[in-house]
């Protein structure tokens, strides 16, 4: 067995493992964390002959035989408790499944990722059912600052291995000359996402207790992470995300505006800025380099409107003067129809000509992939693009389910005063319109906490009703617990 495979098996039966064993101990604060911080690393894969196994789906697994056993009362108690996530979500799987029985050209590969999708959902019950139990977060957020801290090292070091032995591993070589990390994610966007998700929490007050210094050393750390992933979806969903949080809290607070303008906006504003400006002059310093060269090798292939190899001018000495001459190596290799962005519309402009085959149940889950390949990579092609994706795969029935479900966590991360989540669904969906990862784990994980604490605090709220008693709990706009 490889190296790299059997590294991969242990990762997964070592998740599974710890897991179980805190689940068991009932330290679930332990088993979220470890669950997100698995299902985060989804570069990691463990190959079998159905498919592979990501790092956090042994846990799932395990965990789901467990909930199911212990606690299939509170999984019907969730679900008569929020009719509207447990019928949306119903629906969305329902239609996935349905789709990819019927009119995908490969119904066994179709419904592969639909089970997975299906398992990635489980983690939203289980991950809810804790939390409700808990009636907290289960100090999620540590762990999701953590991965994307570790995420920024690997992503750290694998850009500074591509520029200094022109290497290629956790780098895209097919958008950007330099850089472009993926880190431990799937791909370069999901990471860019995860980061700026995690720079929410960091940005955002009360999400996380911490010292000014230590938030500052954060922002810093992430958004250089930010910048190595080279995604503009990963800089607008972040400006997105806390922008409108910011909004939300100067409205809520608004009769005491003063205060609350230089205790809490000033700094979310400063922060969020220091962040941005590091990840765009992060990306400025590996276009420059890319530009000179750096870490370019024959191999690196680049989206853009020539079609051939171009070659990138470097300096070498060699001049019979002994100034240095111009060099024709390395070489690139140019694909494609221009920019990533118009990659994503041409495919997006095939699927709705294609989705009237099926317009209500859509073509089958990830079935666009078995029907169009990429020339950029010579693989199978994509929709980056979550809600043209959910219509191609699941209709308008599935996207309808689809809408439901995100509709549903943002109104109940505004109603419970969750702004550090509310602000990360924001970063999810603005940055999902460019590129298309939802069935992965760790974004149901966040799903399951913000409807485990309103389902809590719902619970809180009907037992003081029933005693005569006025619920406070979002009473105050500054505050996120």
């Amino acid at each position: 067995m490889p190296l790299e495979v059997a590294a991969a098996w242990l990762v997964v039966l070592v998740a599974a493992g710890l897991c179980g064993i805190t689940y068991a101990r009932g330290q679930w604060h332990l088993t979220a964390g470890i669950l997100f911080a698995a299902a985060s690393f989804s570069a990691i894969t463990a190959p079998t002959p159905l498919g592979n196994v990501r790092p956090e789906q042994g846990a799932l697994v395990l965990l789901s035989v467990a909930v199911l056993a212990t606690r299939a009362r509170d999984i019907w108690a969730l679900a008569r408790a929020a009719p509207l996530v447990a019928g949306s979500a119903a629906i969305y799987l329902g239609a996935n499944v349905a789709s990819s029985l019927l009119f995908a050209q490969s119904p066994a590969e179709s419904l592969k990722i639909a089970a997975w999708l299906a398992l990635s959902m489980a983690a939203m019950v289980i991950v809810a059912v804790m939390v409700r139990d808990r009636g907290h977060d289960l100090d999620l957020p540590r762990w999701i600052v953590a991965a994307a801290c570790i995420q920024t090292l690997v992503g750290l070091a694998a850009v500074a291995s591509q520029a200094v032995f022109n290497t290629e591993w956790s780098v895209q070589t097919n958008d950007v000359l330099l850089g472009k990390t993926k880190g431990l994610s799937w791909e370069a966007n999901l990471l860019a996402i995860n980061l700026a998700m995690a720079l929410a929490f960091v940005v955002l007050p009360r999400s996380i207790r911490m010292s000014r210094g230590t938030r500052v050393l954060l922002v810093a750390w992430l958004g250089l992470g930010l910048g190595l992933a080279y995604s503009r979806g990963g800089l607008i969903a972040l400006a997105v995300g806390v922008g409108i949080v910011t909004l939300a809290l100067a409205w809520t607070g608004r009769q005491r505006i003063g205060s609350l303008f230089r205790r809490r906006l000033v700094p979310i504003g400063a922060m969020t800025a220091m962040a941005l400006v590091i990840a765009v002059g992060t990306i400025q310093v590996q276009s420059a380099l890319g530009r000179l060269g750096v870490g370019v090798t024959p191999d690196t292939v680049i989206v853009d409107e020539g079609i051939g190899d171009v070659p990138i001018p470097t300096e070498r000495p060699g001049g019979g003067d002994g100034q240095p001459s111009p060099s024709a190596s390395p070489r690139v290799r140019y694909v494609g129809t221009g920019d990533t962005i118009e990659v994503r519309l041409r495919n997006i402009g095939i699927g709705l000509r294609e989705i009237d085959e099926s317009p209500l149940i859509g073509l089958g889950t990830d079935s666009f992939r078995q029907r169009h390949q990429e020339a950029s990579c010579d693989c199978g092609a994509h929709i980056a693009n979550l809600p043209f994706a959910a219509m191609y795969d699941s209709g308008a029935v599935g996207l309808i389910g689809l809408a439901g479900l995100l509709g549903s966590a943002l109104w109940a991360a505004w109603r419970t005063g969750r702004w550090a989540y509310l602000a990360a669904l924001i970063v999810m969906i603005v940055g999902y319109q460019i590129t298309d990862a939802f069935r992965f784990a760790s974004n149901w994980i966040i799903l399951g906490v913000v409807f485990g604490v309103w389902l809590a605090g719902t619970g809180r709220t009907k037992s003081k009703e029933r005693n005569g008693q006025a619920d406070t709990s979002n009473q105050d706009p500054a505050a996120s617990r």
